[in-house]
């Protein structure tokens, strides 16, 4: 590699499909929503009288795991995805109330 050369230019390509391609973005955009149940979780039991500090450490360990998931996420792992998608999916599921969670 010269000095004018991009690092880019080594990373290997990786084509997907549109199918693909969504359903990374779903597994991506549903950590996120529980990222943001986890960040009012903790929220929520720091504006009460008395927080409970073992609650709010719960919430940001999920948090902590749920953002470590993300970063984790790869591509071109569809069992990975299906599975961020089923796990991340039921527990957003479960906190907006859906029976069917």
């Amino acid at each position: 590699m010269t000095d004018n050369e991009s690092i880019l230019g080594q990373v290997p390509s990786y084509e997907w499909n549109d199918e693909q391609a969504i359903s990374f973005e779903v597994a991506q955009d549903t950590i996120s929503l529980f990222i943001a149940h986890c960040t009012d979780r903790v929220w929520t039991e720091r504006r009460k009288d008395a927080p409970e500090e073992s609650v709010i450490e719960h919430w940001l360990e999920e948090r902590r795991r749920a953002v470590k998931d993300s970063q984790a996420l790869r591509s071109d792992d569809p069992i990975a995805i299906r599975a961020t998608v089923e796990n991340y999916g039921r527990r957003v599921r479960e906190r907006n109330g859906d029976a069917d969670a």
